[in-house]
């Protein structure tokens, strides 16, 4: 494990470069997530250890032993480029990203990742899923690109369910009242399990996520990483896959985080039956309702803003892409990602606009 050191402000760091594993670390790398403005469970040790692939390590800066800050980070090659990102990048599309610093150690978490970055001389440093008011994105080249990649709508989680009902839009409202009197009538059933029923829950996640999504999906293709993610924080308490079942059959599953007093509703799969179109509708419900018992602050709504999120949300926090490049090489291969993105992105585009 190789080592250096800096001087930042008036505390003397030391920098454990691209430590592979956290280990003994993991629980002081979380209470720093705890304490972030936007504790983001795509940085909690038990999914970074779960969805890292080659190349990926841990940047930690030390003060007096303890850990004040770090990255998790991943070196690749792109275009035959070294490249820096985010460990986590890529169909998992995380967010709420940033390096994770103690209070007052934003400077030394910066400055390592910093010295990293100075050391290994990535040709491409593309971070995805930023948090726009981050000390990452403050702390980048000023020639670096920051582009809003989308937005994550989120509701302040009421005292119960019914003030927030009462908050909504009249035609949301109305649509909650019949679909809970008519859905709860007809014989559904709202449950959460936990991590004695991960495998079963799992695999019908990835069923019903399959049935609705089909090809579309942008996380089946990362599903093995994903489902190891979600083992590791069911184990933890801090994922629930909540489900609608009528009898033996569920029809939507909800996977969804619950870190430092936030529930992040990462990904659904509904029965695209006709017969269960609203079960979708009473699960979120049953969700917020959730959020509302155990005195959640907020809830996530995760990357995507489809009417259907926007009107249940009370306002949206953008994401942010940050990239640049060094030397020649480094930058033309950058400018050609910038330009096969923009073409992935008209594509999308036209298929969504498909009747």
């Amino acid at each position: 494990m190789e080592r250096s050191s800096y001087e930042a402000g008036i505390t003397a760091v030391t920098v454990l470069e691209f430590r592979e594993a956290l280990g003994r670390r993991a629980a002081e790398w979380d209470a720093l997530v705890d304490q972030m403005a936007h504790p983001s469970p795509f940085l909690r040790s038990w999914w970074l250890e779960a969805v890292a692939g080659p190349g990926a390590g841990f940047v930690l800066a030390l003060d007096d032993g303890s850990l004040v800050g770090g990255a998790p980070l991943t070196l690749d090659r792109r275009r035959g480029v070294k490249r820096c990102r985010f460990v986590g990048s890529g169909p998992l599309a995380p967010h709420n990203l940033d390096v994770v610093a103690k209070v007052g150690h934003e400077a030394d978490a910066q400055a390592a990742l910093d010295a990293f970055l100075a050391r290994n001389q990535p040709g491409i440093v593309d971070f995805f899923g930023v948090d726009p008011d981050s000390a990452l994105a403050r702390g980048a080249p000023r020639h670096a690109r920051v582009e809003q990649i989308g937005a994550a709508p989120w509701i302040d989680v009421p005292p119960d369910f019914e003030t927030y009902v009462a908050s909504r839009r009249r035609k949301l409202r109305q649509e909650l009242r019949r679909v809970q009197r008519r859905l709860g009538e007809s014989g559904l059933e709202y449950r959460e399990t936990g991590a004695g029923d991960a495998d079963r829950a799992l695999r019908t996640f990835e069923d019903l996520h399959r049935l609705r999504w089909g090809r579309d999906s942008v996380v089946l293709p990362a599903f093995t990483a994903l489902a190891a993610a979600l083992r590791a924080g069911l184990r933890r308490g801090e994922v629930t896959i909540q489900e609608v079942v009528a009898g033996d059959q569920v029809l939507a599953s909800l996977v969804a985080f619950d870190v430092a007093g936030v529930s992040s509703w990462y990904q659904m799969g509904r029965d695209p039956d006709p017969a269960w179109t609203n079960a979708g509708t009473f699960l979120k419900a049953k969700a917020v309702e959730r959020s509302c018992r155990l005195g959640h602050s907020r809830i996530d709504m995760c990357i995507g803003t489809p009417r259907q999120k926007v009107e249940w949300s009370d306002g949206q926090q953008p994401v942010v892409r940050v990239r640049w490049a060094r030397g020649t090489t480094g930058r033309a291969a950058l400018s050609g990602l910038v330009a096969l993105g923009h073409l992935a992105d008209a594509r999308q585009a036209r298929r969504s606009a498909a009747p």
